[in-house]
């Protein structure tokens, strides 16, 4: 492990849990759905990232690039629901810049590391 993977590591998975306990209260318990359970819409919004959460938080590069490549995807989806829904502008804000921030950390723990094969 580099001097630089802790360090790239622990904020990377921090801002990734922010960001999911944010979706998590946001879509779950702020803006609750009718048809859905906001326990199940939580569990199906957090499946993609969730199990990367521990290995980020070892240095895991692959990870980190998923996580990446998925933040790509809730981005979008922040995006829109800012854009569409004038009563959720203001989760959606903060929640674009939390996957914005989450993007930007993984990014950095992916540059961080050297080459290795996880």
């Amino acid at each position: 492990m580099s001097l630089h993977g802790p360090r790239s590591a622990y904020p990377a998975a921090a801002s990734a849990a922010i960001f999911l306990i944010w979706l998590g209260v946001w879509q779950g318990f702020a803006a609750p759905p009718d048809a859905i359970s906001p326990i199940i819409l939580i569990i199906v919004l957090w499946i993609p990232i969730l199990p990367a959460i521990p290995l980020i938080f070892q240095g895991n590069r692959r990870a980190a690039t998923w996580c990446s490549l998925i933040g790509v995807f809730y981005f979008g989806f922040t995006v829109m629901e800012l854009v569409a829904n004038p009563l959720a502008r203001p989760w959606a804000a903060i929640g674009m810049f939390l996957c914005a921030l989450m993007v930007g950390l993984q990014l950095r723990l992916i540059r961080s590391r050297p080459d290795q094969r996880h």
